[in-house]
């Protein structure tokens, strides 16, 4: 995997709706697997593709900036 080589060691984090139709959760387990670290998935219940930003609005925030505060705190 060619890309994954690219984005490496860029922090990912995958945030993906369990009712989204037009990304499986397969799918975003699959671009999880192939991440390299530092990544986080974070499954969203109840949430379509873009029903997560609505449902998230103000804790997502949050879980971004803790999320990037740990992938960067030793750069």
């Amino acid at each position: 995997y060619k890309r994954q080589e690219q984005i490496s060691p860029r922090p990912v984090l995958i945030i993906h709706g369990d009712l989204d139709k037009r990304i499986t959760n397969e799918q975003a387990q699959g671009l999880f697997s192939r991440a390299g670290n530092p990544k986080e998935i974070w499954f969203v219940e109840d949430a379509s593709h873009r029903g997560v930003q609505e449902l998230l609005a103000n804790g997502l925030q949050e879980r971004l900036i803790n999320f990037f505060d740990e992938a960067f705190k030793d750069r």
